[in-house]
């Protein structure tokens, strides 16, 4: 089984592909996993400061429209040259970008057989109606005028730095996306065997891990739980715990 891996905000390939070392062992040769690396330039994220020696990158800046579009075309871009895959892997911002990739019309994207997400905050949905920059303190919907706070909205995407003018110097020309929502349609919904990974310690996404989780069918999804924060367990236990999930969904995928 072959996997496509991508990494979260502020981290990177060799990064993802370190902290999936022991899972790697553990799954053995009968497993591959490929990493690619998002595009942008980016100060190191939870976890990986002082862990990881960087550069460090994310798969996108900005929750627009166009770089989400982006970073989708990462990972049609390495079906392309180094595919086909049978799945894909994501922490954190990459299991995001997976998500939104995958809630996209079968027509739209490759056909990957299953998913992991480990820590995965929920995706963002490039259909939604966006949040336009007001003031320092404000945005406003696009479309209906609706008003939010930069505090609240920053504490659905506390992966972005709002308040830090000097790195988004363009962030009034910008239109961010929202995030999807649990029961917003019986078909907006991840129809694969998925595996979820998080933490119930994870202060900063906890809530969005379970969401995530629910956007996926009910049927061949495993979850496991740990208690290391918002990061990929390292410990024996819980790194059985995850090959047996894994080997579960392979089974969901080779009997469908």
């Amino acid at each position: 089984m072959r996997f496509l891996c991508l990494h979260g905000n502020g981290s990177s390939a060799r990064i993802f592909d370190t902290q999936l070392s022991a899972l790697q062992r553990a799954l053995g040769s009968r497993y591959e996993f490929v990493f690619i690396q998002g595009e942008f330039p980016s100060d190191p994220g939870l976890g990986v400061d002082g862990m990881y020696p960087g550069p460090y990158y994310s798969p996108f800046d900005l929750p627009t429209k166009d770089q989400l579009s982006d970073a989708h075309a990462l990972i049609d871009e390495a079906w392309e040259s180094d595919g086909p895959f049978d799945g894909l892997v994501g922490f954190s911002q990459g299991g995001s970008t997976m998500a939104s990739y995958l809630l996209q019309p079968e027509t739209a994207r490759k056909p990957f057989k299953c998913a992991v997400f480990f820590c995965s905050n929920l995706p963002f949905d490039p259909m939604s109606s966006p949040w336009k920059f007001v003031d320092k303190d404000h945005f406003v919907d696009a479309t209906t005028g609706e008003e939010i706070s930069a505090d609240d909205l920053m504490r659905s995407i506390p992966e972005v730095k709002l308040f830090d003018t000097s790195r988004y110097p363009t962030l009034r020309d910008e239109l961010l996306l929202r995030r999807y929502t649990v029961g917003q349609g019986d078909t907006i919904q991840i129809d694969l065997p998925t595996v979820h990974v998080y933490a119930s310690n994870d202060s900063w996404y906890y809530e969005q891990c379970i969401a995530t989780e629910k956007l996926c069918q009910e049927v061949n999804r495993e979850t496991v739980l740990h208690k290391g924060g918002h990061s990929v367990p390292w410990d024996a236990g819980t790194t059985t715990e995850i090959v047996d999930c894994i080997q579960n969904m392979q089974q969901a995928v080779d009997l469908a």
